[in-house]
């Protein structure tokens, strides 16, 4: 599920804006999730268009390629920590 979400976001065109319900309603969860995932750096802050919460698809894209460079940064300065204590 999570791909197909990923190569919807990254197939709109760039600057796409998407609202909390409809970002909501393609990952299948409440508003309030998408809320509790921007607070643990899930998803980035979203910014008020029309009063509403709202992303772009760059951002979330971005966002989720950021992480994941991150995520494997962290992985192999793991691999390397290991790797000195082993004989």
């Amino acid at each position: 599920m999570t791909q197909h979400i990923v190569e919807e976001l990254a197939a709109s065109p760039p600057g796409t804006i998407i609202f909390e319900q409809g970002l909501a309603a393609m990952f299948h969860r409440h508003p309030s999730a998408l809320r509790r995932a921007v607070a643990r750096g899930e998803l980035p802050p979203p910014v008020r268009m029309l009063g509403r919460r709202a992303w772009t698809t760059d951002a979330i894209v971005t966002h989720m390629r950021e992480r994941q460079e991150e995520a494997a940064r962290q992985q192999a300065a793991m691999q390397a920590k290991i790797a000195t204590h082993m004989p």
